[in-house]
């Protein structure tokens, strides 16, 4: 295949097989039809040679977007999503799964996620194992920081080494994709609210050391409340004040008529009209006074109760007086050593002593760079050895990916594709690669 602009459009020329029944039949359908999730396709003859030309404008081929960006967990939803319509459109339209191409080079997304593919008169028989090859392909570009994407491009992965890709495990896929991030969402929200109650107790408990001056606060508040009612006047506000001096003015004239020529219907009318504008004006004036001494009162009310807070018996010790109270007592603190000072889960390897911090689940452990998150250059471990997840429980669990020489837990062999659960201080084997693993 190679890449052909005309004008604006760009197109992969392709060359045609012989397939009767393509040309004859499915490519006027797909003609007449226009199938989403299919490229644009044209049937030329040039000089003997019959070509196929797809039309990519603004699309990129997974390979292309892999050299760019890391791929995230929308970039995995969308390519199953990519699947699940390809599997009802083909069904609609009585076309074969044999015919699509699931090459990284000939499957494009457009910058709204949507993935295209190319439908041909080739027979790609071993469907299954080229999907496999497809989602082997993507772990090794999933962004490594992307705990859902991984999980999810190897559960297919998985799933399509073992059985297959169908319809209703996309399906299952994407509904419980959705569950979570509908989860994740409220998570955050209530993540937030605890951050800012935190927040709050936080400033309460706030040392002496720490905490403001009262005398500067209290300042602060009293420069507040010094401050003019003038100064916060708005442009809407002074031309209240100009119209309620204009009213005021009027309605002395009318008051002067109204002595000079007696009761007369006119004067009468204008001076009505005048004491309700006036009478409208002043109301408004006072209320907006009103407001602004209410926001006045409540900011010094806060700063009043602010520095009632910190001065109050919720106020803890300084970290000072603790120390020097821990070490009148003579009392020797204790540094804790080996795996129990650490705050993340790590692999401590027993003989080089590095320690491999596991960040991100699940996290793969093989000899190939890439594809694994440890990779161990052992003759021992195999390609891609073995995996560590966490389960609903937030307990890690190893299981040994059909390794050649297999995975050990405190001198066990564990069987292939059996999660078992691993606690701090177990010593696991990658072949002959020895580590302990270490929690807080």
């Amino acid at each position: 295949m190679k890449i052909e602009k005309e004008g604006i459009y760009i197109y992969l020329k392709d060359e045609c097989v012989e397939n009767t029944y393509f040309i004859s039949i499915e490519y006027p359908l797909m003609k007449n039809n226009s199938i989403p999730s299919l490229l644009p396709l044209e049937f030329r003859e040039q000089d003997g040679e019959s070509s196929l030309y797809y039309e990519i404008t603004g699309k990129e081929s997974l390979d292309q977007i892999s050299q760019k960006n890391q791929f995230t967990y929308e970039d995995v939803c969308g390519l199953l999503q990519g699947f699940l319509n390809l599997f009802h459109e083909l069904e609609d339209y009585m076309l074969s799964l044999k015919q699509v191409n699931f090459d990284r080079k000939s499957i494009f997304m457009d910058y709204k996620k949507n993935v295209y593919w190319i439908y041909g008169p080739k027979i790609h028989e071993d469907v299954q194992s080229n999907i496999e090859k497809v989602f082997l392909w993507l772990l090794s570009f999933v962004d490594p920081e992307d705990g859902p994407a991984l999980r999810l491009a190897h559960r297919v992965y998985t799933a399509s080494k073992q059985g297959g890709i169908t319809r209703e495990f996309v399906e299952q896929c994407l509904k419980e994709g959705r569950e979570k991030v509908a989860v994740s969402k409220r998570e955050e929200k209530k993540n937030e609210k605890e951050v800012e109650h935190d927040n709050i107790a936080h400033e309460v408990s706030r040392p002496d050391w720490e905490t403001p001056k009262k005398e500067e606060n209290i300042k602060a508040g009293e420069k507040k409340e010094k401050q003019s009612w003038g100064e916060k006047i708005s442009w809407i506000q002074i031309l209240k004040i100009v119209l309620l001096i204009l009213n005021l003015i009027l309605m002395g004239y009318w008051i002067y008529f109204l002595n000079r020529y007696g009761m007369q219907r006119l004067i009468l009318i204008l001076f009505s009209i005048t004491f309700v504008v006036l009478s409208l004006i002043s109301a408004s004036l006072y209320r907006d006074f009103l407001k602004t001494r209410g926001k006045r009162e409540t900011s010094i009310e806060q700063v009043h109760f602010s520095e009632e807070l910190r001065t109050s018996n919720l106020s803890t010790k300084s970290i000072f007086e603790e120390l020097d109270e821990y070490w009148e007592k003579g009392q020797e603190m204790v540094v804790e050593s080996d795996c129990t000072h650490q705050e993340e889960p790590y692999l401590y390897n027993t003989s080089t002593g590095k320690m491999e911090r596991m960040k991100v689940f699940p996290f793969y452990i093989g000899s190939e760079e890439g594809l694994n998150q440890l990779s161990i250059s052992h003759k021992t471990v195999s390609r891609q050895h073995a995996v560590i997840v966490k389960k609903q429980d937030e307990q890690l669990y190893v299981e040994d990916l059909e390794s050649a020489n297999g995975t050990w837990v405190n001198g066990n062999q564990i069987f292939p594709g059996t999660p078992v659960l691993i606690r701090n201080g177990d010593r696991i084997s990658f072949g002959k690669e020895n580590f302990q693993y270490c929690l807080e």
